[in-house]
């Protein structure tokens, strides 16, 4: 008799009333081994970020939450080991994906889920590794240290999506299906400056100040895609990541290249300058408090209603003073308000760099971004599990099924021989 594995994992990320049939059918290899497949719902549309400046729950930018590839690995949940990849490929906005286990391997698993890098500077080599990692020679935590990303220009998502990683654990269930759910975090932190909270702020008429530059200094050249510190519970409900995962060998931009300033340049083109620029700086994680220089801002722009920019270091810190940095975390924006501004800064960012300039008041909102996840305002259809092994004779089984949807819903059978009873929860199915 032949034998059907499933795992079944939920991925919320886009929120629309999806409709599945599974018409393969998936034969069990003759080696041995059991085959498990996963599927993932893919997005088509973004999931909500948290920080703009015209609210919480704004719709990100395209390519903030895009998907273009996926890369989805299995870890023996006890022992940490390197059991394979899955063979996948995306239909209908969903990704179906099968690994291979020995019957020894058939126990509980941590599935993790790499997404966005082919793109990557470094994206071919990343890949050509996962696809040469061998089962049993490697560590979960040693797997995710050696996937390290190149950062070395400013981040355009037109090319280039954010690079994300996700993890859970599923125990396989013979002749069933296990049901679980994973999150993705995007493996960035994202900056954004922002005057007065994007209103500006004015003094007998004049405008105290308007941004018209942000530089970026000592941004690390690397980035892990994977973390190696599991999401925790916080005070909004959710779940984020708490510490920022740092290859071993990271180095950081240099303060000058060829005598020249080195630093990310990101300038505001609206004339006179702006209350913000947001939605453009994105850098890899940072250790700030464990490093000899910490990632900063230079940010310039015009005071007092003057034409002449002039320049003002802001460090990743409460106030802009003190000895406490804030870390870089992946999946953070922090948003650096500047409340008022009295005097002018320096004539040049390179002075700017190495004093602060006393005048400038600003506070950082660090607001943890959402795990993906749906689209406000659009429906929803949620399934107990994604499918049945369904064996002649057989009692009926039962599916739970729930939706946001004003109208509920319907289930139509598309084979003659099964039958379906509709019940209070879902339906009943008998073969």
């Amino acid at each position: 008799m032949k034998k059907y594995f499933y795992i079944f994992i939920l991925f919320f990320i886009q929120a629309t009333v999806l409709s599945c049939t599974d018409e393969e059918i998936y034969e069990s290899p003759t080696d041995g081994k059991s085959s498990i497949k996963i599927t993932l719902n893919v997005p088509v549309d973004n999931g909500k970020t948290r920080g703009l400046i015209y609210g919480p729950d704004e719709v990100p930018v395209d390519g903030e939450s895009e998907i273009k590839d996926i890369y989805v690995l299995a870890f023996d949940k006890e022992s940490k080991s390197y059991l394979g990849k899955f063979q996948s490929y995306i239909t209908n906005n969903t990704l179906v994906a099968n690994v291979n286990l020995t019957e020894d391997e058939f126990k509980e698993l941590t599935i993790v889920v790499l997404t966005n890098l082919e793109k990557l500077t470094n994206g071919y080599e990343i890949i050509g590794q996962i696809n040469a990692f061998e089962k049993g020679a490697q560590s979960k935590e040693e797997i995710l240290k050696s996937l390290k990303y190149t950062f070395n220009e400013i981040w355009d998502l037109n090319g280039r999506p954010l690079p994300m990683w996700g993890e859970t654990d599923i125990t396989p269930v013979r002749n069933s299906i296990a049901t679980g759910e994973v999150n993705l975090y995007r493996a960035i932190s994202k900056i954004n400056v922002v005057v007065n909270y994007g209103k500006g702020r004015k003094k007998d008429g004049v405008e105290v100040f308007k941004l018209k530059s942000v530089r970026v200094y000592y941004a690390r050249t690397s980035g892990l895609v994977g973390s190696l510190y599991a999401p925790q519970h916080n005070e909004e409900g959710s779940n984020t990541i708490t510490n920022p995962s740092i290859p071993e060998d990271v180095s950081y931009f240099p303060r000058y290249n060829e005598n020249a300033e080195n630093n990310l340049l990101f300038t505001e083109s609206q004339e006179g300058g702006s209350y913000a620029i947001e939605n453009k700086i994105y850098v890899p994680e940072s250790d700030q408090k464990n490093t000899e220089e910490p990632m900063c801002l230079v940010v310039g722009g015009y005071y007092m209603g003057s034409d002449k920019e002039t320049y003002y270091r802001v460090d990743f810190k409460q106030g802009n003073k003190g000895s406490e940095y804030y870390n870089a975390i992946r999946n953070h924006i922090y948003t650096f308000n500047i409340n008022n501004v009295t005097r002018p800064g320096t004539d040049e960012p390179d002075p700017a760099l190495d004093h602060v300039v006393v005048g400038m008041d600003v506070t950082i909102k660090d607001w943890t971004t959402e795990w993906m996840r749906g689209i406000g305002g659009q429906y929803t259809l949620d399934v107990s599990t994604g499918g049945f092994v369904l064996t002649a004779g057989a009692s009926s089984s039962p599916l739970i099924i729930n939706t946001t949807h004003n109208e509920g819903w319907e289930a139509e059978s598309l084979s003659s021989w099964i039958t379906y009873t509709k019940t209070e929860e879902g339906i009943l199915i008998k073969p």
